[in-house]
């Protein structure tokens, strides 16, 4: 599980684990990356469906998580990540650094 979690891109890494390991409530989350909560349920629906094909994939053996998710999700998906990286006021750092910093 651990291992599917890391081919999967930062910002669902993020989403997964501020509500299963930290345990955040959908609109405490949402306040943490700074979005709607409609936003941040979109965002946790789309990281729990690729988290679910990378442990599939991991369990057929299949080399290349990475890769293959990133195939899967195709350019739509990569313009999609690109653009919200890029939104006005997202704050690129990860979640416990934001909090060091309070």
């Amino acid at each position: 599980m651990l291992r599917a979690l890391a081919c999967l891109p930062a910002q669902d890494q993020e989403t997964l684990t501020l509500v299963a390991w930290h345990g955040l409530s959908s609109r405490a989350a949402a306040a943490v990356v700074g979005c709607s909560r409609a936003a941040f349920l979109v965002r946790l629906h789309r990281a729990r469906r690729r988290l679910e094909r990378a442990v599939a994939d991991a369990d057929e053996g299949t080399p290349g998580p990475p890769r293959l998710a990133a195939a899967r999700l195709g350019e739509a998906s990569a313009h999609a990540t690109a653009s919200w990286t890029t939104q006005p006021g997202h704050d690129p750092t990860p979640v416990a650094a934001r909090r060091e910093r309070r």
